[in-house]
């Protein structure tokens, strides 16, 4: 501690945003600047993160090594440049995020604790998710396993955000050397200014030609994600083309993008799809746009806590969302919204079917919905777990 300040170093793999680095940015922007001295690394490649935090005056530290994909070479150079910033650093607490970050930023702190003093540097690693529930080969999830088992021992702390994957820790023998607990995502719902379903709509076709003339007066399903192979999009796809048979003035659009891009179009044209089934390529504050949706749906194959199924709560959007992560502990089943399970695009056709023909019963669960993120899931309660454990 210096000058009366608790030292935090936060290390995230990725820079492009997704859940963890929402929730890094959540965190680290409400930490009161005369308790803590904050710094954040992340990887050097094009994304978000680091920008956003300069835009803050949170003083950031670009990783070039650091990557999201497993590179022996690339790693074993990520994990020396690690150490060096923690012998530089010399922080109060670690705080780790993402599986790769976890494991090399855990590894460096462990090397450094005889030579150098990290003896009372605390260890937090929060995980969105288990790398090793990912829809990978055999040989990959073992990997991730083992990296877990093996570096949970390093770890202090180990944060989960759904109950379910601190159950699943504590049977696969994920033991951190104190606590292992659940801490819900939580949001603010007064901070969201959500564009009325008009404007948001008429923002929609202005911002991508290709939405033009096919918004308005449509009846719109909704999705917004990053484009990997563990947010199913392709089976909500697959979904819609069943859909539109049966609602023809139905769309999907999609908000986000990312390295699956290019299967999803040609997905869609194989489905002759185009006019019904529209990428609308990243948008900043995306959940803005919520509100031009009748209904929302989250066909993930894998999750921890997503925010965006609070935004859509909070916008009292209909939901539609598989049964992964925490998303049963999110939403009751019927009467919150529809659950379904994942990589199963019949299921989703009735999920989605359900809330299109019966507009008051899909009111009414977006109403309840609302009430439970109220009552539940808010960002102040979030925050002060925490800050408790810093």
């Amino acid at each position: 501690m210096r000058n009366g300040l608790k030292k935090i170093l936060f290390i995230i793999t990725q820079s492009e945003f997704g859940g963890a680095q929402r929730f890094l940015m959540e965190l680290v922007t409400h930490l009161d600047p005369d308790r803590f001295e904050i710094s954040v690394a992340s990887s050097a490649d094009p994304g978000d993160l680091l920008h956003a935090l300069k835009a803050k005056q949170i003083a950031t530290h670009p990783l070039k090594w650091l990557t999201r994909d497993i590179s022996p070479f690339g790693d074993l150079m990520a994990l020396f440049e690690i150490r060096g910033l923690l012998k530089r650093e010399q922080p109060d607490a670690l705080f780790l995020l993402s599986s790769k970050a976890g494991f090399l930023g855990s590894l460096a702190a462990k090397s450094l604790v005889t030579r150098y003093a990290l003896l009372d540097t605390r260890i937090i690693y929060r995980i969105g998710g288990w790398a090793f529930n990912d829809p990978n080969s055999w040989l990959k999830r073992k990997i991730y396993l083992w990296a877990e088992k093996l570096s949970a021992r390093w770890k202090d702390i180990i944060i989960v955000n759904a109950e379910r994957d601190r159950l699943q820790a504590e049977l696969l023998g994920i033991k951190p050397r104190k606590k292992l607990l659940t801490i819900y995502n939580g949001i603010n719902t007064s901070s969201l200014n959500f564009l009325s379903k008009n404007e948001a709509r008429q923002r929609l076709m202005q911002t991508t030609p290709s939405l033009r003339h096919s918004v308005t007066p449509s009846l719109l399903v909704g999705c917004i994600a990053n484009f990997y192979k563990t947010k199913g999009l392709p089976v909500l796809i697959d979904a819609m083309a069943r859909v539109h048979k049966t609602h023809p003035d139905a769309k999907l659009i999609v908000i986000g993008d990312g390295r699956e891009r290019q299967d999803l179009e040609t997905r869609i044209m194989k489905r002759e799809a185009q006019n019904y089934i529209l990428l609308a390529g990243r948008m900043a504050e995306a959940w803005r746009y919520l509100q031009a949706f009748d209904v929302f749906v989250l066909p993930s194959l894998k999750e921890g806590f997503p925010w965006v199924l609070l935004e859509a709560m909070a916008a009292e959007i209909p939901i539609v969302a598989t049964s992964v992560g925490a998303v049963p502990e999110i939403i009751e089943n019927k009467k919150s919204g529809i659950i379904v399970p994942p990589d199963d695009p019949a299921s989703l056709v009735q999920g989605i079917a359900a809330l299109l023909d019966n507009p008051e019963r899909a009111t009414a669960m977006a109403q309840e919905a609302k009430r439970v993120l109220e009552q539940k899931f808010g960002l102040k309660k979030m925050l002060g777990e925490i800050i408790s454990l810093l």
